[in-house]
């Protein structure tokens, strides 16, 4: 059997993100809990995986677990390559307790408060993450081959190549995921005070 198409790691992404989004079926655009309709994306989510078996690569490349921690409409998939050595700091912590030194809550964060004001909030971030996505799998492209130029004779150096590939990727994901979550706490903070925004002068 051979497929017209060949089903790209892009296409699952889309496909584990649905919401029906762009119709009145979407839960979240219209604050509809109660939608018969059950989306893909929900935000009991605690992972979504998807797994790139390529045997035609070294397993160190070939094999690729992409992870997007939460909600996947709201979150990255980043590439978990079967060939690296160790993890980001965090990416080992994780209860039902929010914490400051857990990958994971640092995605769950971001993704609670996206939820308290979803059209609002939510185009910006899934922008954000579209770009970074695009922006990482170029670099995937350029370390894959670098690798394959390299894992024969220097493997040593293919395998740090790939290595900092994973600390440079995670370690970006987590510093965009904080930084929007710091755009969404200064809108809310700006909101609440204008709410409550009490004149300075006393009745």
């Amino acid at each position: 059997l051979t497929p017209i198409t060949k089903i790209s790691v892009a296409a699952v992404k889309n496909a584990l993100r649905n919401h029906y989004q762009g119709t009145s079926h979407d839960p979240y655009a219209s604050h509809n809990p109660q939608e018969p309709w059950r989306p893909i994306s929900v935000f009991r989510t605690q992972e979504s995986h998807i797994l790139q078996v390529r045997p035609k690569l070294p397993q160190a490349i070939g094999n690729v677990e992409y992870i997007a921690y939460g909600m996947p409409s709201l979150s990255v998939y980043l590439p978990y390559y079967q060939g690296m050595r160790h993890y980001q700091p965090g990416d080992d912590k994780g209860t039902d307790r929010a914490s400051n030194d857990s990958t994971y809550w640092t995605f769950r964060t971001l993704q609670t408060l996206v939820m308290q004001d979803y059209n609002a909030f939510a185009p910006d971030v899934q922008h954000a993450w579209k770009t970074f996505e695009q922006q990482t799998a170029k670099q995937q492209y350029k370390m894959e081959q670098s690798y394959l130029r390299l894992y024969a004779s220097h493997p040593k150096e293919a395998q740090r190549l790939l290595q900092n590939f994973e600390d440079k990727t995670m370690q970006n994901a987590q510093t965009l995921a904080r930084r929007l979550t710091n755009n969404i706490i200064t809108t809310m903070t700006y909101r609440t005070d204008m709410k409550y925004h009490f004149s300075s002068t006393q009745p």
